[in-house]
């Protein structure tokens, strides 16, 4: 029984040590922002203001990159947090066409004012 009870609690400290989030990344083309970098910047700061409003030690967003030349976000997230559509329907909400959805032109407008930009 002593040897159960040891193999067991060996078993539950190697196995929860070796968990590691598993994160994804997924590549975000905004075909109209058409290069424009601070565009690009506006809608990452907008992705990135979420986290200051989750608990401590909760982070959905390992690292957000700009790609002026084809106009996208490399989005590298934790995936047991935020799932790909997560990321596509917030980005659409500001305004942007995206995936097949379509944008609104009056919500781009009103986010490009929101944020100061052209």
């Amino acid at each position: 029984m002593k040897i159960f009870i040891s193999f067991s609690i060996l078993w539950l400290l190697l196995t929860s040590a070796c968990y590691r989030p598993e994160t994804r990344n997924i590549v975000i083309t905004l075909p109209e922002v058409n290069g424009n970098t601070e565009e690009l910047d506006a809608v990452k700061r907008v992705l990135l203001s979420e986290q200051d409003r989750l608990r401590k030690g909760l982070t959905f967003y390992q690292d957000i990159r700009i790609n002026a030349e084809h106009s996208s976000l490399e989005v590298t997230y934790n995936r047991e947090y935020l799932a790909d559509m997560n990321l596509v329907h917030k980005i659409n909400q500001l305004g942007y066409q995206i995936n097949g959805l379509p944008g609104d032109p009056e919500k781009r407008a009103a986010f490009l004012k929101q944020m100061n930009l052209p």
